[in-house]
């Protein structure tokens, strides 16, 4: 399976290694200098990611929301990267005025939409998507659901997120999205419920499989994590290697990691084990 972005397409045979690149100070790493910041993707790189997915706003329950001209200001070491680095760049964005500068600017080749509404509508989906098929960009659709929102047991909450994921993908085609540039996230830590969280990680990529686009898991760090193994935050990364491995043995053709060193390293484990 391959996967159609700006200016290339990804051979998704082997799973691919997406690596945070974090550009706020309210996250799990964050690095708002410029130097900083390109220097830890310099490394995330070196690690082994395959991919760049720059943030500039944290999403953990609770975070200060950021205006779409703060987003930008954080974002602006991304034209310096695109000439450092030849690796896709993908950004990590709620905001439509910052995905629209980043297409518009050529500063970056995947969206990674995390969404702000359960609701798809023109105003707001409809306007990325077209952009996104306009510019010939990819795109990740990510199931949200609010993270105030009641629990749920594992089946019910597959099916929420597979039936909110089969309108995205209905609309992002409508819009011009074409097929081949679309990859689908469960939304593990936005409104799951930590049980079904940790269950994601592993069930997602088949459970997902018949929407007939790659599955991306994006469960670095996350709660469910640390709830599991009674570990703090910065102790989560060889966790989350563990629990990607798992991910990719069951179907899923991304990682979205924090420490792509220790993912390189479950990654080998997966292909000399033999991926089902």
């Amino acid at each position: 399976m391959n996967w159609h972005i700006a200016r290339q397409v990804i051979s998704l045979d082997v799973p691919k290694i997406m690596g945070i690149w974090n550009v706020s100070p309210d996250s799990f790493s964050s690095f708002v200098e410029c130097d900083a910041g390109l220097a830890l993707a310099s490394r995330l790189i070196r690690e082994g990611a395959d991919i760049l997915d720059v943030g500039a706003e944290s999403t953990r329950p609770g975070a200060d929301p950021v205006s779409p001209a703060e987003e930008a200001a954080r974002l602006a070491s991304l034209s310096q990267a695109r000439m450092m680095f030849t690796c896709p760049i993908s950004l990590d964005s709620r905001h439509v005025e910052t995905i629209e500068w980043a297409l518009k600017c050529d500063l970056v080749d995947i969206v990674n939409d995390i969404g702000e509404s359960e609701q798809i509508s023109e105003r707001r989906e409809g306007k990325i998507y077209r952009l996104v098929g306009e510019r010939h960009a990819g795109i990740v659709l990510m199931a949200w659901r609010d993270h105030n929102a009641g629990s749920f047991g594992f089946e019910a909450c597959m099916r929420f997120i597979y039936d909110q994921l089969a309108r995205r993908i209905e609309y992002a085609l409508y819009c011009g999205v074409a097929q081949e540039a679309i990859v689908v996230d469960p939304g593990i830590g936005f409104g799951k419920g930590l049980e079904n969280d940790l269950r994601l990680i592993t069930e997602a990529p088949r459970a997902l499989a018949p929407l007939g686009c790659p599955v991306l898991i994006a469960h670095s760090r996350k709660r469910c994590l640390a709830r599991a193994t009674g570990l703090t935050v910065p102790e989560l990364d060889w966790p989350t290697a563990v629990t990607a491995a798992l991910a990719m043995q069951n179907g899923a053709a991304i990682v979205r990691v924090h420490a792509p060193k220790e993912t390189v390293v479950a990654k080998k484990l997966v292909a000399h084990s033999g991926r089902s």
